[in-house]
């Protein structure tokens, strides 16, 4: 929530489960480590057919390229839908063809994006990583050798990162573990940028932006970014590259790993049943990264429809992210399966194996399962290497979530003991003994770290919740009484208290798991997610010194405001695709007032804050617009508080008709949608609502 230090630096990078159905479990197992599940589809879909589903949609086509192979892409901007800060109509794109083919064609259509990500974003994406206080200090300094030694710091991190990412992806074997059509289609990208001059976007690159995420983070959960990052610099200056500059080695000699951070933060809320309209599923998910000053102009959604080696179609994704980004940050698949992927900082991580998770995953997995049971078998089947929460649903709105620690070969052993992770041994006396915690309140365990949930997971509070208040009290923060932790309560007033409380307490509790309180929704109708996990089991893992030292902006009190919406709604079973739109943008920044006007808010809107405090009923809070004053503040204009950059994307699907919204860019930017159906047969067929 910091403004973008990118103006303060050189960029001088350029150059350099559950029960798994058995029909759901083998087609997934078929999958594995191979190009995919086949398509539904029986009909290719041509140039002209997607151009007619892109002007149902609302776009017009902009350009389009064929391979001799019959491969193409199409590119379409939005007739309706413009980018605050240039005024250009946002895009979208469609791509078929094998996965090599499907890279070399999204360099065609989208260089400027792609080279802007590859160069731009992972070059400015390193002032994300450090700390605001590191940044303030250094980036603002009236020392013009301090700030130049800090730019000279930054652009030496970003190569050391880079060639940090590259050498684990290549050189460590975690290239084995990731399905090599995808690693096929990063060499299509490189080779396609490479063939129209585009001579930064190297593999190398490529590489770094869908799997650097997942090597920053291990490292950072085991307490091993900063050095990392320094041994990264010293290989520089061993090599004599003329990044490592005096002040680059100076500056990163102070580094330490309260310095460094993961900054990614999301919430995601899949309804069904008696909690939606007319019983069609609404998978609602933000995920929120730094745009780095690239990410809110480069990306798009993209239709990805592969083929194999002999052209028979496989399942076609439509995926939120940005051309060169390999992994999908969102993705829905035509068989209606929805997936998305956030944060979660535990210290259960092998750093030298990262493996194939975060967004690499999310793409695979909706190429590669049809539901959430072949989904479930596909991700444990999958060498993952660190924590991530696995936001899912799928036609029939079987919402659920899958909190993830790294792979373990255990399959039919019980959930493992995470405790000895802790070092702090007053801290871990203040824990329940596992052999309780597993009498008691057995874990959802599928195996191979996996755990399984939804909304209807078991409460364990009353095993958990005597442990609490010992561990407020060793932490030093007040507690917030019993009726915090209780149905519809809060553990945080606002995200203003739990960012204050978090270098004192982190994650070192137990979440509530905030069931419904009656209503017309079962418990099982709503599933949320935020960044923490809800398993006691893996909870543990969080309570780790490293793991501490990284912020999760609030997580507990999004969790806590998303399900307290999201339940009033569900109770009156009112969520649809539009309400879902509303719940996941409870975040937004509020419209600047009217000159005259006077409250907190303009009409016609409601602060979240107000249904924090109770002053406002939450029900009627989530039938209109919502917002949240002052959690997003990167405007790019000071008079407009909805000019703030979003930081990431938002997606919302309707998983029946496998319609789907994406919005990203600015605040004030409209929503684009896109009705995936249409575009997958040799002609369109309009859309459906």
């Amino acid at each position: 929530r910091r403004p973008p230090a990118m103006a303060r630096w050189p960029l001088l990078l350029g150059l350099a489960c559950a029960t798994v159905s058995s029909a759901s479990a083998a087609a997934a197992a078929a999958a594995v480590g191979g190009a995919g599940r086949p398509g539904a589809r029986l009909a290719k879909p041509s140039v002209a057919s997607v151009a007619a589903a892109f002007r149902a949609d609302g776009f017009r086509v902009v350009g389009n390229e064929t391979l001799p192979s019959g491969a193409f892409a199409v590119r379409a901007a939005s007739l309706n839908v413009t980018l605050r800060s240039d005024g250009s109509a946002k895009a979208a794109l469609f791509v078929t063809g094998t996965h090599y083919e499907i890279g070399q064609l999204v360099a065609a259509v989208a260089p400027a994006e792609l080279e802007a990500m590859a160069v731009e974003y992972v070059d400015r994406f390193v002032v994300a990583l450090l700390s605001a206080k590191l940044d303030m200090e250094l980036g603002n300094s009236s020392d013009p050798a301090v700030r130049k030694a800090y730019g000279e710091l930054c652009a030496a991190i970003g190569a050391g990162i880079v060639h940090g990412a590259n050498t684990s992806f290549f050189d460590d074997g975690n290239e084995a573990l990731v399905p090599p059509e995808l690693v096929e289609e990063m060499r299509g990208l490189a080779d396609g940028a490479r063939s129209r001059g585009l001579r930064n976007v190297t593999l190398a690159r490529l590489v770094t932006l869908s799997y650097g995420m997942d090597w920053l983070s291990a490292h950072a959960y085991t307490g091993d970014l900063a050095g990392v990052l320094r041994r990264q610099v010293l290989r520089l200056a061993a090599m004599g590259s003329p990044l490592a500059t005096p002040g680059a080695l100076a500056a990163v000699a102070l580094l330490r790993e309260e310095h460094v951070t993961v900054p990614a933060h999301c919430d995601a809320v899949a309804a069904a049943g008696s909690a939606v309209v007319g019983g069609r599923p609404v998978f609602a998910r933000g995920f929120q990264l730094p745009s780095a000053g690239t990410f809110q102009h480069a990306n798009m959604p993209m239709i990805i429809a592969p083929l194999d080696s002999s052209g028979n179609p496989l399942t076609a994704v439509l995926g939120a992210g940005a051309p060169g980004m390999v992994g999908l940050i969102t993705a829905v698949n035509e068989h209606g399966f929805a997936m998305g992927v956030d944060t979660l900082r535990t210290g259960d991580a092998d750093p030298q194996h990262p493996g194939h998770a975060s967004i690499l995953l999310v793409r695979a997995t909706a190429e590669a399962a049809a539901d959430v049971p072949g989904a479930v078998e596909y991700v444990r089947s999958r060498k993952r290497g660190l924590s991530w929460l696995y936001p899912m649903t799928d036609a029939s709105g079987r919402g659920t979530v899958l909190e993830t620690g790294r792979w373990r070969d255990d399959a039919g052993q019980p959930a493992p003991d995470l405790s000895p992770l802790i070092q702090d041994a007053t801290l871990r006396s203040l824990l329940p003994p596992f052999a309780e915690l597993q009498a008691q309140a057995p874990a959802p365990y599928a195996g191979a770290g996996v755990y399984v949930r939804n909304g209807s997971y078991p409460r364990p509070d009353a095993v958990v919740e005597p442990y609490n208040q010992a561990l407020f009290n060793l932490a030093g923060q007040p507690w917030p009484g019993d009726a915090a932790f209780a149905p519809g309560g809060l553990v945080f007033p606002n995200f203003t208290a739990e960012d204050a409380a978090w270098g004192r307490l982190a994650s070192k509790f137990f979440s509530p798991t905030r069931p419904g309180q009656g209503g017309a929704a079962a418990a099982a109708d709503i599933t949320i997610v935020s960044n923490l996990a809800l398993v006691p089991q893996l909870r543990v893992a969080e309570m780790t010194a490293w793991a501490s030292l990284i912020p999760a902006h609030a997580a507990q009190w999004r969790f806590d405001l998303l399900s307290r919406l999201s339940r009033a709604l569900g109770g009156a079973g009112l969520i649809d695709a539009d309400a879902g739109r509303r719940l996941i943008s409870f975040l937004q920044p509020c419209p600047a007032q009217a000159s005259g006007q006077s409250g907190a808010v303009p009409a016609g809107w409601t602060s979240v804050l107000d249904v924090a405090s109770g002053a406002v009923d939450p029900l009627s809070a989530a039938k209109g617009r919502m917002c949240t004053p002052g959690f997003w503040t990167d405007t790019i204009d000071p008079a407009d508080p909805r000019s703030a950059v979003v930081e990431g994307s938002l997606t919302v699907a309707d998983t029946e008709t496998k319609t789907v919204w994406v919005k990203a860019g600015f605040w004030s930017d409209g929503w684009l949608r896109i009705s995936l159906p249409a575009y997958l047969s040799s002609q369109a067929t309009g859309r459906s609502d």
